[in-house]
Formats: C-alpha cells, structure tokens, sequence
C-alpha cells in the first residue's frame, strides 16, 4: 500500500503556530516571542527542537535573535498558508494539509495541448479538476488550481469525479509513496477578466502561475496541476546552497 505523507517536524509545527499568531495580530512588531524554556514547557518537547523552530523564523526574517534580548518579532507575517519553504516532496505536499481545496469543476476532456505533459496521445480522455484553494480562517481564496489526470492512471471507481471524493482520490494518487519526482515551472503573468472574476480582485492583476508534473516512480506522467495565484497571496521562499563537493 502506498505509504502516506509524514506530519511535518515539531519545530516546523510550532514556528508555523508563531507565524500565523504575528499573522493574525496576536503579536506585533516588537513584541518577544517566548524563551527556548518557555517553549518547551508549553509544547513538550526538546531545548533542540524549540531553538530550531526560532531559527526557522529567523531564517524567514520574522523575527530577530539577539543573547540577552531575547527574540523579538522584526516584521508583519504573511499568512501561514501564504509562505511554503519547500525542499522536498514532502515539503510540497504539506502545503495542502495546510490549506483547503475545493474542486468545484470536474469533467472528462481530451487531453488536446496538454498531451505532450501527460505522455499521452492529444485525443485521449484525461479527467480535468478545477478549484479554489483557502488558507484557513481566509475567505478570498490563496489561488485557482486545475489538475489533469490522465484516464489509464485515474482510480477505477470514478472517485475522482465524485464531489465528496474528489480531493481524498487526488491526495491518494499523489501520494509521495507514488511520486519519483515533481517538475516544476513558474512564471508571471496578468490575470484576465475570468479569472480574476474566480479570485475577486481586477483583471489585470499580477500573478504567480505554478506548473507542476508529477511523475510516478514508473516514470508515467501521474497529474499535471496549473495553480495562480493573485499579488500578495503566495510567496514561495527556497534556500539554495553551495555543493561542497566530494571530499568537502
């Protein structure tokens, strides 16, 4: 049986719980955030663990660590759901445990210019998903997602085109236990008059477009999923670090 995704790590837990706080208002700029011991008696777990999650914040520019002062919130957090350090699989699939999709379009369609993507032929049938995704306690939506799957690798049972089962068949089909790897494209663009209508804001407004292929550890093209997401709703921080090369 596919095996599913982990929770994400302690740390990676409790500094989301902090961001979302600056987030939400429950703590400004300047105000200390609580000590490693504080942590570790609210949450239960390790000096480790609790450092972690206040470098993880740090890392992000949130706050600022300073020995004797404490660490202090430096700037607004965007909202949880809206920053997404992501360096693995699972990384990427844990953004959508921390937010909510809900597909409201689902049909049959040849798989015509996405052919190529999905390693199928143009007038063979893929199943087309729509939806809006939200962070948690939001009303505007974080962006628009489509999924396409091709029909041979789709669940059996049509679940996919089922309205309760449509999001718990997509999270079972991409599961990480089933991916050898996600290709991924962004770009910008500006909206158009129907999409901005979907994400209520103006047409013309900037966007992020995300492109991602997922790809089986048979080497099959599993989904390929297009998300946009308005100005100001998503940021996508990455890290990237020096090899050190063998022998380093």
């Amino acid at each position: 049986m596919p095996r599913t995704a982990a929770p994400p790590p302690r740390y990676r837990e409790i500094a989301a719980r902090f961001a979302a706080e600056v987030a939400g208002g429950a703590r400004r700029v300047g105000d200390l955030l609580p000590t490693e011991i504080e942590i570790c008696r609210t949450f239960g777990v390790s000096r480790h663990t609790a450092r972690e999650a206040l470098r993880l914040l740090e890392r992000d520019g949130l706050v600022a660590r300073r020995q004797g002062s404490g660490t202090r919130v430096v700037r607004p957090a965007a909202p949880l759901a809206q920053r997404r350090p992501v360096r693995t699989i699972d990384d990427l699939l844990q953004y959508g445990n921390a937010t909510r999709l809900v597909i409201d379009r689902r049909r049959r369609q040849r798989a015509g210019a996405q052919a190529a993507a999905l390693g199928v032929a143009p007038a063979d049938t893929v199943l087309h998903l729509s939806g809006l995704r939200y962070a948690r306690g939001r009303r505007a939506p974080l962006g628009a997602t489509e999924v396409r799957v091709p029909l041979v690798v789709a669940p059996a049972d049509g679940a996919l085109l089922d309205a309760d089962r449509a999001v718990p068949a997509l999270v079972a089909l991409l599961d990480p236990g089933r991916l050898l790897r996600v290709e991924q494209t962004f770009a910008a663009e500006n909206l158009g008059a129907a999409a901005a209508r979907r994400l209520a804001v103006s047409p013309g407004t900037a966007a992020l477009r995300i492109e991602r292929r997922y790809i089986g550890t048979d080497g099959r093209a599993l989904a390929l999923a297009v998300s946009i997401h308005p100005a100001g709703r998503f940021a996508y921080p990455s890290v990237l670090e020096r090899d050190p090369g063998p022998g380093r």
